[in-house]
């Protein structure tokens, strides 16, 4: 392994061998990045995998067909990639970047109220807050506001400061079907992209694909999500 970096007081740690990093938020979830060179040891990259605590995995199909990870479950997504020459803009809605703690406290609320918001975050809200507003780019985050009440958002979680995943897109559920979701993706693409961004890119659920498209992202490849089982959290997080 080439290294560990890690950002002062932000529980982001970037695993390396060769070409591949390993991104791990919180100890409980992992985003596998290919640079493209190939050139990583598929052992060392296993290794790295199983001595974290982990809830969910994202990796290149290209490499989780080379790894074998014991008591989990897996699931095939398309990746969907845009750039500054595909985006296409769209706006209609009151949109911020997000960047103070009572941002950030407003964003984990609207986060609690969501079911499918998996990212395991502190139980304190500001806790929760707090760990947020300490990040480090390329993370950020924008969300749209309705009467000063934050009720869409999404983040860069992770990446590097040429290519980075867009996460945790989320729409209160009296707002959906109103655009606010597309504002605040594309709002934050602009802004990510002013700031020396080249690519964003995200997994979709299938019922949100339309919308993604809709603002250029185009298919980019093939990625693996590996979920453990319960069980084998526990075992992990007693160690």
């Amino acid at each position: 392994m080439e290294g560990v970096l890690s950002f002062p007081e932000s529980d982001v740690e970037i695993h390396r061998t060769g070409s591949l990093y390993a991104i791990s938020y919180l100890g409980l979830s992992m985003v596998l990045i290919d640079t493209g060179l190939s050139s990583f040891n598929p052992d060392e990259a296993e290794r790295i995998i199983k001595d974290e605590s982990w809830n969910s995995l994202l990796s290149p199909k290209s490499i989780a067909d080379t790894l074998t990870i014991q008591d989990t479950e897996r699931e095939d997504r398309i990746l969907l990639s845009v750039t500054p020459a595909t985006l296409i803009p769209s706006s209609c809605h009151n949109v911020r970047m997000l960047e103070s703690t009572d941002d950030y406290l407003s964003l984990i609320r609207l986060y609690r109220i969501i079911d499918s918001m998996a990212d395991p975050y502190p139980e304190d809200d500001n806790d929760a807050a707090r760990k947020f507003a300490e990040r480090q780019f390329p993370f950020m985050a924008a969300g749209a506001f309705d009467n000063s009440h934050l009720v869409s958002a999404a983040i860069i979680s992770a990446g590097t400061e040429r290519n980075a995943m867009i996460a945790a897109v989320a729409t209160d559920k009296e707002c959906r079907n109103r655009g606010y979701a597309s504002s605040v993706l594309s709002y934050l693409a602009r802004t990510a992209f002013r700031r020396g961004i080249e690519r964003l890119s995200l997994w979709p659920e299938q019922k949100a694909e339309g919308m993604y498209r809709k603002l250029g992202f185009s298919e980019f490849g093939w990625y693996t999500l590996f979920r453990r089982n319960e069980h084998e959290i526990c075992e992990n997080q007693d160690t």
